[in-house]
């Protein structure tokens, strides 16, 4: 009996990768413009095999050739392509214009996707193997894809690694990057793509670890032109974390039952050094007392806690509220607080109003600008209406003293 033939299909096909660089660097480098390299790229997807040599397709659309393990030309006597991204003049507008390129290649051939950032992941690790100008070049080029959704920020994740931070590669990289984000992108846009990536609050990491801290960090952007929208979105990140982490604090040592002069200190504390306004730590300081307290479901109650709230800390308040705007900030806080969370204290504004004014934590000024200027728009004509016969005997009082 014959022995039964083995059938070979599912045998990996030996990767011919000179073959298919030859090829496409040859189709590439018969173009004569980005416009006909673009177009030779999208139709030739499935005849030179791009899901099979993807590695070496991205290699040549960004270095110009195959790269070798550690970042150089793998075979330098091949000819190399005169269409990349390292073949640019590294100027925004001609980098920018390869990342459109790629966009379409990889809208074309979807599975691409994947793979591009299998490739951005090797890539970003032979930065530091990479000539300082095409270094600059590739971060411009990470910039516009990322921006453009062609990939993932969470590649960058791979810039987070020893041999990149332990000296200024990373930095250099980051830096290049974000001016080229800022020159058709807005920081706005960068902080929601960081964010989704869960990278926004580690840009510290991205130096030597014996350095790492958010001062320094702030020292190294600012030497840098044209980060300066960076450094205040570093400086709003690093607020919003303070003040999110002094509530937390503050509704502990509440619930322990720490008096005025303990909180007033704690608030000293972190709002000093950290050159927070009266107005942002009054809306801070409302937020921690209302989650401290338990609410009761009965309204009369709810009514009774929500004045003890305020009698109770009438210090710590005080402390927080000697300008006109903080007082505004703490009225709106108070409005937004009834309208969304705690219904049945709509009905008591005027109350609670009327307590913190007879408590001088608000002045007339400030009630009187709050009705007629600045309330929040939640629920307005409630509060308005309400608010109306105490603005009528403020008037009159004023006009009785006058």
């Amino acid at each position: 009996m014959e022995p039964r033939r083995v059938r070979k299909r599912d045998e990996k096909q030996k990767l011919d990768t000179t073959s298919f660089a030859n090829d496409l660097i040859s189709g590439i480098n018969s173009s004569s413009s980005l416009e006909a390299v673009t177009a030779f790229l999208e139709e030739q997807g499935a005849n030179l095999d791009y899901r099979t040599y993807s590695e070496q397709f991205f290699d040549i659309f960004v270095a110009g050739g195959i790269l070798a393990p550690g970042g150089k030309l793998a075979n330098e006597k091949l000819d190399s392509s005169k269409f990349c991204v390292f073949e640019t003049d590294g100027s925004n507008e001609q980098v920018e214009q390869y990342a459109t390129m790629l966009q379409k290649v990889v809208s074309r051939y979807r599975y691409l996707e994947l793979l591009l950032e299998e490739e951005m992941e090797k890539l970003l690790k032979f930065i530091k193997a990479f000539e300082t100008e095409d270094m600059v070049k590739f971060a411009k080029f990470s910039a516009f894809i990322i921006q453009k959704s062609v990939c993932s920020a969470t590649v960058l994740e791979h810039l987070f690694i020893d041999s990149l931070t332990e000296n200024t590669i990373a930095e250099e990289f980051i830096v290049e990057f974000f001016r080229a984000w800022l020159f058709s992108g807005s920081v706005s846009s960068l902080s929601s793509t960081f964010k989704s990536a869960e990278l926004d609050y580690k840009m510290m990491e991205l130096f030597p670890g014996n350095k790492r801290s958010f001062d320094y960090m702030l020292e190294r952007f600012q030497l840098y032109e044209g980060l300066e929208d960076i450094v205040s979105w570093q400086l709003g990140l690093r607020s919003s974390s303070v003040k999110q982490t002094l509530v937390e604090d503050l509704i502990t040592a509440i619930s322990e039952g720490k008096d005025n002069d303990e909180l007033i200190q704690m608030v000293s504390d972190v709002a000093t050094p950290n050159k927070l306004k009266h107005s942002d730590v009054i809306t801070l300081i409302f937020e921690a007392l209302v989650r401290a307290t338990n609410w009761n479901k009965k309204s009369d109650v709810m009514t009774e806690q929500a004045l003890n709230l305020f009698n109770n800390n009438n210090k710590l308040i005080l402390s927080y509220t000697g300008t006109k705007k903080s007082q505004v900030y703490l009225m709106n806080k108070l409005q937004e607080y009834c309208y969304d969370s705690i219904q049945p204290l709509m009905k008591v504004f005027t109350k609670l109003i009327l307590l913190m004014y007879k408590l001088r934590i608000l002045g007339e000024e400030a009630i009187t600008q709050w009705f007629h200027e600045k309330h929040s728009s939640k629920g307005k004509s409630v509060f308005l209406e309400q608010m109306e016969p105490m603005i009528d005997w403020l008037a009159t009082a004023t006009e009785e003293e006058e």
